[in-house]
């Protein structure tokens, strides 16, 4: 599976649009140690390995416009919040 933050894909056509797919992991973070930098890159790989599966699950061929977002949420506890979105479709083949 092809998946990329661009609306295109070199030497590829879009077929068809399947959907719109999106995820999002919590990830509790402590007031006074933060996130290591290893953990928020296993938590991010593992936001797109899920938004990847959903594509696949609707048979796609590509995952396009792959877009991530990174929010704190304070209260009551600071958690982090990875979404990733994206569009799932077909590609022509010959």
């Amino acid at each position: 599976m092809i998946v990329t933050t661009t609306s295109s894909i070199p030497n590829e056509e879009i077929k068809s649009i399947l959907s719109v797919v999106h995820n999002s992991v919590l990830l509790e973070v402590g007031l006074f140690n933060g996130i290591s930098s290893d953990k928020l890159t296993k938590t991010t790989n593992d936001v797109i390995e899920r938004l990847t599966k959903k594509a696949l699950e609707l048979n796609a061929d590509a995952l396009i416009d792959l877009k991530i977002d990174y929010c704190y949420l304070s209260q009551p506890n600071i958690e982090l919040v990875v979404t990733a979105i994206g569009t799932a479709v077909l590609l022509k083949t010959e």
